[in-house]
């Protein structure tokens, strides 16, 4: 997930009303000395109040427990949540105040983000819909726009016309936790369409979906599949022709046949086209690093073959169009 910029960190620590926060989460706080209040720490038995918040520094320190920090690491601790699903929920403004659903200590189940999409809408819609979220989570998010602009990337007509987003994985922070009946099946229905994986070690995983190839899924789910349903309980995205998902096996062997029918000279089958998909986009200028979160690598060594694929293009490109990079003849002066 990319990383969030000190200066949106900071605002958030600056903007966030701490006493209201802590207050919130049912924690009754009284005038203390000069400048601070005190109530009873929500993080240890505290018989005697020792929860110092100081709203003017927006720092909290319990004299009991030990515990300290800022509105983000309250939120983070006090509602189970990490450290950017907490960043999340105080950006989200009024959210935030709404006291969690558990109690203290016990990780919620069920976010204060709202949901970007309606649940119960029809595949192709809710399809649009996630494109939207990420649309506007790429024009409200200033480093995602300066990386387009540093890149010579940006231009505010492309942006709209095709719907660009920046894919930041903050969906999965939107979603009711996979313990719970709702978030299960809402998870479950996001994978059939291909907006959501779930990674290995249970890591969610978020793919971006492409103007071009959103419009033919549109085309498919709206003429093709139903034609293809048999079973209305079948949430697989693509169907066979008896009307039931592709096994791993089978689309592996017709991928194979197709890449051999197609003569490019390369032997593979479905992975052929993620390390394509990889390939091309560093060759385009993509950062490795948005290219190991695409691919899921928890280490960035892992991802570090596909470099060695674009160095073997520097070395083609430096060959041919660099003066010096051949030996001259010994019958003529280097000049």
């Amino acid at each position: 997930m990319p990383r969030i910029p000190d200066t949106e960190i900071d605002r958030i620590k600056r903007e966030t009303d701490l006493a209201a926060l802590v207050r919130s989460r049912g924690v009754e706080l009284k005038k203390h000395g000069t400048g601070n209040l005190i109530g009873t720490c929500p993080f240890h038995e505290d018989k005697d109040p020792s929860f110092i918040v100081t709203p003017a520094k927006g720092l909290f320190h319990c004299m009991g427990c030990g515990v300290a920090g800022n509105a983000i690491q309250f939120v983070e601790k006090f509602d189970g949540v990490s450290f950017r699903h907490a960043f999340e929920i105080l950006n989200a403004g009024p959210a935030a105040f709404t006291p969690p659903a558990d109690a203290p200590l016990k990780k919620a189940t069920v976010p204060r983000l709202d949901l970007p999409f309606d649940p119960d809408a029809n595949d192709a819609t809710l399809m649009r819909q996630v494109v939207d979220y990420y649309h506007e989570r790429l024009l409200t998010t200033p480093a995602a726009l300066d990386y387009l602009r540093g890149r010579g990337l940006y231009s505010e007509e492309a942006v709209d016309r095709f719907r660009l987003g920046f894919a930041d994985r903050t969906l999965c922070l939107r979603l009711p936790d996979k313990n719970r009946k709702d978030g299960a099946a809402i998870r479950t229905r996001l994978q059939s369409l291909g907006l959501l994986r779930e990674g290995k070690g249970g890591k969610d995983r978020v793919v971006p979906v492409g103007e071009r190839a959103l419009s033919w899924l549109t085309r498919y789910l709206e003429h093709a599949r139903p034609m293809l349903e048999t079973a209305a309980s079948e949430r697989a995205l693509f169907l066979t022709g008896y009307g039931e998902r592709f096994s791993a096996m089978y689309l592996g062997n017709w991928v194979r046949r197709v890449i051999e029918a197609a003569g490019i000279g390369r032997s593979g089958s479905c992975h052929l086209f993620r390390h394509s998909c990889a390939t091309h986009m560093l060759e385009n200028g993509a950062d490795i690093r948005f290219i190991q979160q695409m691919l899921g690598h928890a280490r960035l060594d892992t991802t570090q073959i596909y470099t060695e694929v674009g160095i073997v293009q520097l070395r083609e490109v430096h060959a041919r169009t660099h003066p010096h990079a051949h030996l001259q003849t010994a019958n003529k002066d280097p000049k």
